[in-house]
């Protein structure tokens, strides 16, 4: 039995539209993900990755396809690889304990096996019945969600059925899209590819909270500050020196951080944080609470976020795979329970 962390999200599109309109055209997410099965089936791994392949500096993100599964029930799980970066093929590290003073200078460097990509694994369960996918959190921080957005986009774009190329005249050899359809005589240079999905809301939560506003007495937060963002970073550093300490100290792992203060919100300080946190949120620990008084517990800004944390039987084949089947099997087996949760019954 392995404990899994479930979040759910709304699939917002998954369609070519064209500029402007409301319509959609040609494909779903069911046919989407059939139709990326096919595609990766004789490819390799660096083959699968459909972003970043045109070094466009607005995709950061390097994924790779690694699965797509589909059950009896017609649900899928996509699972993919996320690329850890590398320098010079190795991956360097800094012992927990150096003192900054010498960090920079004692960085040990862990040479790739030739033509390895470093990085870790995703999953991603879809129920096209209901509109829904979920993330399936097992030992890592970050759940992919941002990562696998782009990538069902960069497919659409680049290697859909409904992608139709042509050789540019100018650059023999080369090819260039000239528009979506079912086959190269019909096509519409009009339709652009559009993939995006949106945490999934539990109506009425959040209004509660704004119908309250003006008893809000005490506000929560709890955030995640990692070595990977340079305020966090500093932000670790002043709050070491608040406690006592007077060494220096490096943010050498993630840390869970609690605090509150007493305040009174106007509307427009309210609505910031609720409209910030919306957008950056994505870690278990990341949450913003309320207290008001008559209510013992705080209004946790996530109790409108549907998810489950459930202990699920799998095989495990590696520390960063399971096995898939078993894995899609299980979450089948309880869709049923995991429909209430989503549905806001649970």
């Amino acid at each position: 039995m392995e404990k899994v962390k479930l979040k759910f999200y709304t699939i917002d599109r998954c369609a070519y539209r064209k500029y402007g309109e409301d319509a959609e055209y040609l494909t779903n997410i069911s046919d989407t993900l059939d139709d990326l099965k096919e595609w990766i089936e004789d490819l390799t791994l660096q083959q699968t990755r459909t972003t970043n392949i045109l070094s466009a500096i607005s995709e950061q993100s390097h994924t790779y396809c690694i699965d797509v599964r589909k059950s009896t029930n017609n649900n899928y799980l996509l699972v993919t690889w996320n690329r850890s970066e590398s320098t010079n093929g190795a991956i360097s590290s800094i012992h927990k304990d150096e003192p900054v003073s010498s960090a920079s200078t004692n960085v040990e460097s862990t040479d790739l096996p030739d033509d390895h990509i470093p990085g870790y694994a995703t999953y991603f369960w879809f129920i096209p019945e209901d509109n829904i996918l979920a993330t399936i959190k097992f030992n890592h921080l970050s759940n992919g969600h941002v990562g696998m957005n782009n990538y069902l986009k960069g497919f659409l774009t680049r290697y859909s059925k409904y992608t139709i190329v042509a050789e540019d005249e100018e650059n023999r050899g080369n090819y260039e899209i000239v528009g979506y359809g079912e086959s190269n005589e019909d096509y519409d240079e009009d339709l652009h590819p559009y993939f995006s999905s949106s945490l999934k809301r539990l109506a009425g939560k959040i209004d509660y909270i704004r119908n309250r506003r003006r008893d809000i007495k005490k506000v929560i937060r709890k955030t995640v500050i990692t070595q990977e963002v340079t305020n966090d970073a500093n932000l670790f550093e002043k709050l070491m020196y608040r406690m006592g300490s007077t060494e220096p100290h490096a943010l050498n792992d993630n840390i869970e951080l609690k605090y509150e203060m007493k305040t009174n919100l106007n509307e427009r300080e309210l609505n910031d944080i609720i409209t910030s946190w919306r957008q950056d949120h994505g870690q278990a620990w990341d949450d913003v609470g309320f207290m008001i008084p008559g209510n013992p517990n705080p209004l946790w800004l996530s109790s409108e976020v549907p998810s489950k944390e459930v202990d699920i039987n799998v095989i495990r084949n590696n520390d960063e795979f399971v096995n898939f089947d078993s894995l899609l099997t299980e979450l089948d087996n309880k869709i049923e329970d995991f429909r209430r949760v989503y549905n806001g019954e649970d």
